[in-house]
């Protein structure tokens, strides 16, 4: 095993999913990390940094348009989480799943608002 490295507050890290700055350090190799591009905020720990394995949840859409924020179910049960985000994830595959729209082609109008 090599020596810890040692993280700063300010420091800028490339990672698989961008490059991200440390906003802050706490005890116990935690850390705060803003994603440059994105600006979304997440709380990691100091090997997943060093790894490059902090993710930024709010970069993937599903299907091009949908975007899947984790921290708005936190306060939900697994089942709840399940439920609600199969509910979410079939509705956008209704309208923008190209090989659905094939297959059942009255889909192929839907669309989500934007509200």
């Amino acid at each position: 095993m090599g020596r810890p490295r040692k993280i700063f507050e300010g420091q800028v890290y490339h990672t698989k999913h961008g490059d991200v700055e440390v906003i802050e350090y706490t005890a116990k190799g935690k850390i705060t990390v803003t994603f440059i591009d994105s600006g979304t905020t997440v709380n990691t720990i100091c090997s997943r940094l060093y790894r490059g394995d902090v993710v930024d949840f709010r970069k993937k859409l599903t299907f091009g348009v949908g975007l899947y924020d984790h921290t708005l179910i936190l306060d939900l049960t697994t089942e709840d989480k399940k439920y609600y985000y199969s509910r979410w994830y079939n509705m956008l595959k209704r309208c923008y799943d190209k090989r659905l729209h094939e297959e059942r082609p009255r889909y192929s109008a839907c669309f989500v608002c934007k509200e």
